[in-house]
């Protein structure tokens, strides 16, 4: 099913004070998993969001980039404060000048008042939020302050939150600004009607089944934006490990919140006491979602399953205008399988295959079998799962909507930068844990192929470099660039490159070469130390490249469970102006086993659950290191 987190959501706090927690994003490269592996419509979108900048007096470890710039903002007035309280004062102070493009006082700001801080707020952030209008403050304490503020580029509000040290109402210890939803009281009349019929459902759910009186204790914690509320809600009623990829973690499930500003309900249905299923909207966009929680049937009815994804808008809910512009008709439905035969027969890796499911799909249409589809997205849906019933190549995707005809020019490298940065160039948390073994967790590979890249990337591995042994664990890691992953595999050999894989496109007849690196900015793991490579089911295309890379070369013991098989780097083709399709155009070939990972996954050596797979891999390192 496909999911709202292919990407990264990622988490983290900075030794040296900045606190960055992001919300949700999504990362493609040249070997993505691109959303879904069984076929249902996503019309994919980025999420970048911002949602928190600030500092803390101590207890931060990782460091996590800034956000995206945009296009440059006019300057802002920032709202006079109803008290002047030293809190209060330098929340204006700061304010006044990240609104006026004024980085040499917003430097001066943390000089004065953080010092041994970096500055909060950036460039990049300034260009993309456009500043910020206080729509209200007020003092929390005698040394704390709040403001709700509101970006001047869009209807993003955000919390503000600066706290001084006690002893010296000059210097603060605290200071953040949390995304989150619209507060009532700025909400237009319409907003605020649908959020009381939203707060009646709820209600409705309350008084209910014990899975809709469960769902609605869930649906709420989400909403409130509240990480500490959210763990606390889990660890009580909902164990991470029977939800879906979209809420498996916290990080994962905050990232969702933040990205999306919660949920509203649109329509509930009560299958059984146990289980409810219910149509969302996103409180920030017109995205809608479907969920589904069954609970247990005894008390305290525990989540026992939970799934959501993101859906086109159910028909019910089309405005005249949106379901004229989603209708199709017969000789629609008819051009759009011409050309994706025709896109097929030119690009796909496999030629025999390429007309296997080009003759499938004028099958079913012969056949009658889409005569009653129109609507596009559903049109989308079928036309996907009919390719992987054929082929079961994963990658494969037709999507709706509107898209680039032409494959659009690479942003400035500093906006790349950025967006590396906010997505933590696919890095989760880095930890070390007992007996000197780090883990590095990595979601995604997403392209890296300048320098700057390339060196925030190894500032992310150098923190492994001195561990004894290494976890490098791909649970959710679904795909990116092939270059990424070369890169990173360097990282765990010695300066000799070594050959890993070859990619060969068929329409250009072209092949090229995959090798570590000999040099790298930062520091090696190198090639004698130990290491183990955790995967799972949903492990997909360029992170099953790495364990197959080193698994073939003998680098690394794979832990975990086979994972999902695409082993097709992918490009989108457009189809006309509605219609496109996501097109595996070449394949990996490893130079020593001379096949790849295509359809059967990468077989790990140990297999385990991908829950259980941690815990072997640390037992494991241990062991081996014991006995050396």
């Amino acid at each position: 099913m496909g999911g709202y987190t292919s990407g990264v959501v990622a988490n983290g706090q900075s030794d040296s004070g900045v606190r960055i927690v992001r919300g949700n994003a999504r990362a493609r490269g040249g070997c993505d998993r691109d959303d879904t592996v069984d076929g249902e419509f996503w019309q994919a979108r980025a999420m970048k969001r911002w949602v928190v900048v600030g500092a803390c007096l101590a207890g931060c470890s990782k460091s996590d980039p800034k956000p995206p710039p945009s296009t440059p903002p006019t300057p802002v007035a920032v709202a006079d404060a109803t008290a002047e309280s030293p809190a209060i004062r330098l929340m204006n102070e700061w304010f006044t000048a990240f609104n006026a493009d004024d980085f040499k006082a917003v430097h001066a700001f943390s000089v004065a008042h953080m010092p041994g801080k970096p500055d909060v707020g950036d460039e990049g952030f300034r260009k993309m939020t456009g500043g910020f209008v206080i729509k209200r403050v007020k003092d929390l304490s005698p040394t704390s302050a709040e403001a709700i503020v509101k970006e001047q580029k869009s209807e993003q509000y955000a919390r503000a939150q600066l706290d001084l040290d006690p002893k010296d109402p000059n210097h603060v210890v605290y200071f953040d600004i949390l995304a989150g939803a619209t507060p009532d009281e700025f909400l237009s009349p319409d907003e605020r009607k649908s959020r009381l019929v939203d707060d009646a459902v709820r209600r409705t759910l309350i008084d209910g089944t014990p899975a809709a009186r469960q769902f609605a204790a869930w649906l709420t914690t989400f909403n409130s934006g509240d990480r500490a509320a959210l763990v606390a809600y889990h660890q009580q009623n909902f164990p991470y490990e029977v939800a879906s990829e979209d809420v498996a973690g916290i990080d994962h499930e905050f990232g969702l919140s933040q990205g999306t500003g919660g949920f509203d309900i649109k329509k509930p249905e009560y299958p059984t006491s146990t289980s409810i299923v219910a149509t969302l909207k996103e409180r920030r966009s017109d995205q809608f979602a479907r969920a589904k929680m069954e609970v247990d049937a005894a008390e305290p009815h525990r989540v026992v399953r939970f799934e959501i994804h993101p859906i086109p808008t159910p028909d019910e809910f089309l405005t005249p205008a949106q379901r004229k512009e989603r209708s199709i008709d017969g000789p629609k439905r008819a051009a759009v399988i011409d050309k994706i035969a025709a896109a097929l027969a030119k690009t796909y890796i496999d030629a025999g295959k390429a007309k296997s499911m080009a003759a499938a799909l004028r099958a079913h249409l012969a056949k009658g079998d889409y005569d009653k589809i129109v609507d596009g997205p559903a049109f989308a849906m079928q036309l996907t799962d009919d390719l992987h019933a054929d082929t079961h190549d994963m990658h494969m995707r037709v999507m709706f909507g509107p898209h680039p005809k032409d494959e659009p020019p690479s942003p400035p490298e500093a906006d790349q930068l950025a967006q590396l940065r906010q997505m933590n160039y696919g890095f989760g948390p880095i930890e070390r844990m007992k007996g000197n073994v780090a883990r590095v967790q990595i979601d995604g590979f997403p392209p890296a192929t300048f320098e700057a890249a390339q060196a925030g990337i190894g500032e992310l591995m150098s923190q492994a470099a001195d561990a004894d042994a290494l976890i490098i664990d791909l649970r959710h890691n679904g795909g990116g660039s092939p270059e990424t992953v070369a890169l990173v595999a360097s990282y765990v050999f010695d300066d000799k490159p070594v050959h890993l894989v070859d990619i060969y496109e068929r329409e250009t007849k072209k092949t090229t070469q995959s090798w570590t690196q000999a040099k790298l900015h930062g520091k090696r793991f190198g090639g004698k130390k130990p290491v183990y490579v955790i995967t799972s089911k949903r492990t997909f295309s360029g992170g099953e490249e790495f364990a197959y890379d080193l698994q073939t070369t003998k680098r690394a013991k794979i832990i975990g469970e086979t994972t999902g098989g695409g082993a097709h780097p992918t490009k989108m083709v457009s189809i006309d102006d509605s219609f496109a399709l996501a097109v595996p155009f070449a394949e990996s070939i490893s130079p020593i086993t001379h096949g790849n990972w295509e359809g059967t996954g990468v077989v790990p050596d140990v297999p385990t659950s991908a829950d259980a797979a941690l815990d072997e891999a640390l037992k494991r390192a241990l062991a081996d290191l014991k006995h050396g």
